[in-house]
């Protein structure tokens, strides 16, 4: 099950940076920000914390933006579950049942009911359908797998009668929320749905690109080469990426006025307005981070801010909230460890929103790095570590003969 891990490991150690027994937890809630942007609020913290054993990814908002449901992988890989939890770091709940392996969580359109999947160890998945609080969960469509989870593309009907995915073999169905077994093809080697928000068409990435049919699979038309379509909230046009991978584009669903708007990023998705996207710079030689792409004056601005190469971040999976205020997006800090975090929509207030620890290679002491949040660092290992902070309100847990920089305001030895 370990193998489960590359659905999110996206952004580990980066090779050639040295980093010795560090453990990285909570930003402390009276961090102070800089690169020039305001100072952050003083966020409640989350509820969970963990040293080396937790690591959270794809968050999706509720219609409502109550809560934030996620996945969390603990250990090895060899334990995944659906979470959610508040914006304000409390009433975290686990909404799968406990001992499933389950991944991938979407809220249906009236926020009431949560879709996810489950794999377990005779690699059969199952597409389960659970109220908001993980009750009443039944299952509306399985599917024998192979060695790994597959990523299943979950993706509601605007009605939420329906629930489309993507299963093993590459085709693209709809199954019956209510798990009434019903189920229909939408299309042969599709993956990627999206239905658009009034519920007559459906787009999916298809072997000759991104294609939109009526909800029984009928009609089909190409409209462009590219991925990971997203309709606008009009239901007028599709946000896209690229075929390379970066690059995100704007067309009309009829296949118009094609343009490219943010040409280093991925992942798209619309604000309620439909003025704006949520996109992501893809990971390489810079860390991945999130982006705000005004349409109207074609102005793309960064919103993340832990981008530095020592202790900077890989942002992914970036959606707004429904009042278009704040962001949430998955984070992989260099030192380890995947977390959720938030940030306003003009860059803001960065902090997280679940936090955790990882406990890095304990060899021969060296340079332990906080992050570019608040963060408390634990380097007590009996060796010579020489320990840096970065900004915000951090502690450092340190054996006496470390060296502590500047920018540790709080050093506590042993």
């Amino acid at each position: 099950m370990a193998g489960a891990l590359l659905l999110y490991n996206f952004g580990r150690l980066r090779s050639g940076a040295v980093i010795k027994g560090v453990v990285v937890l909570l930003a402390v809630s009276a961090s102070v920000a800089v690169f020039a942007v305001a100072a952050p609020l003083r966020p409640k913290p989350a509820l969970a914390t963990s040293c080396g054993e937790i690591s959270d990814y794809a968050p999706a908002w509720s219609p409502d933006g109550r809560f934030v449901a996620f996945t969390r992988v603990r250990g090895s890989g060899g334990d995944s579950g659906v979470f959610r939890i508040g914006p304000d770091g409390r009433h975290q709940r686990r909404i799968s049942a406990a001992g499933d392996y389950a991944y991938g969580a979407v809220w249906s359109p009236d926020g009431k009911r949560v879709a996810y999947a489950t794999f377990d160890l005779a690699a059969v998945v199952r597409i389960v359908v659970a109220r908001a609080d993980g009750t009443a969960a039944h299952i509306v469509a399985t599917f024998q797998g192979e060695r790994e989870p597959p990523t299943t593309f979950l993706s509601w009907s605007p009605n939420g009668a329906w629930v489309a995915y993507v299963d093993s073999a590459g085709d693209l169905l709809v199954a019956d929320a209510s798990g009434g077994g019903e189920q229909r093809l939408i299309a042969h080697g599709a993956t990627q749905p999206a239905w658009s928000p009034e519920g007559s068409q459906i787009a999916y990435v298809a072997a000759n690109g991104i294609t939109i049919s009526d909800p029984g699979g009928g009609n089909p038309r190409t409209i462009a080469q590219g991925a990971f379509p997203a309709w606008s909230p009009d239901s007028r046009r599709i946000a896209y990426t690229s075929v390379p991978g970066v690059g995100v584009h704007v067309i009309g669903a009829d296949g118009s006025a094609d343009r490219l708007v943010d040409p280093s990023g991925s992942f798209p998705q619309w604000t309620p307005d439909g003025d704006a996207l949520v996109d992501v710079s893809p990971s390489g030689r810079q860390h991945g981070a999130v982006h705000v792409v005004r349409l109207a004056s074609a102005r793309v601005r960064t919103v993340s801010h832990d981008a530095s190469h020592m202790f900077g971040s890989d942002d992914s999976a970036a959606s707004i909230t429904p009042n278009r205020k704040t962001i949430v997006f998955s984070s992989t800090p260099v030192v380890g460890g995947s977390e959720i975090r938030l940030v306003h929509r003009d860059g803001r207030a960065e902090h997280r929103l679940s936090y955790h620890c990882a406990i890095v290679d304990e060899g021969a002491g060296g340079h332990v790095y906080g992050t570019w949040l608040g963060d408390i660092v634990r380097a007590r290992n009996n060796l010579h570590d020489t320990i840096t902070c970065g900004a915000g309100y951090d502690i450092a847990d340190a054996d006496r003969r470390d060296r502590v920089a500047r920018d540790c305001e709080t050093v506590r030895r042993s």
